[in-house]
């Protein structure tokens, strides 16, 4: 790759990083309301301590990874590699500051290693399977014991919404050669 596809794949990271807060904090924001929601209709406590601090976490956890499944659908090879570094660099050290505390990277890598066994993220209009073996149902296991609640499918279906919403936001900013 050239140092200009270099810089320009360099700024796009950076220039994403911002934004991937913003998704983070809306789809907390929607999950809290989605959740009250679940929480009348089912015998579930919603414990907003925990999904405040924790599930904020795994969401945190989970974007990097979400972006990185759109950079391989639209990036070449080399170049997604490029960017997804730079990406996660910068994540993790605005996320390590913002909490204050380290190792978000390390249980990045370990997140990613557990997403990375599914094929799909979710799955699209008339796909036949089931949404057990996607990541976003993965996802929802991990919220849902950071919750102390059973994974079902109303859980699943309130994540569910909230993460396909911003997918194809995403996918356009990372085809846009400017963010």
């Amino acid at each position: 790759m050239s140092n200009s596809v270099n810089k320009t794949l360099d700024s796009k990271a950076k220039a994403l990083v911002p934004i991937l807060f913003q998704l983070v904090d809306k789809t907390r924001d929607s999950l809290y309301t989605g959740f009250k929601l679940y929480e009348k209709k089912t015998e579930h406590v919603f414990d907003v301590d925990k999904f405040n601090d924790k599930g904020y976490y795994e969401i945190a956890l989970f974007y990097p990874h979400f972006v990185d499944r759109i950079a391989f659908e639209c990036m070449k090879t080399d170049e997604r590699e490029f960017f997804m570094e730079a990406l996660i660099k910068e994540f993790c050290n605005v996320m390590e500051t913002s909490i204050g505390e380290t190792g978000f990277a390390e249980n990045y890598i370990k997140r990613e290693q557990e997403y990375e066994k599914y094929k799909m993220v979710f799955l699209e209009n008339n796909m036949p399977g089931s949404a057990k073996y996607t990541v976003l149902w993965e996802l929802g296991n991990k919220i849902s014991r950071v919750l102390d609640w059973k994974m079902d499918i109303l859980l699943f279906t309130t994540i569910y919404v909230c993460f396909v919403s911003y997918w194809s936001m995403v996918q356009e900013m990372l085809l846009k050669k400017d963010i």
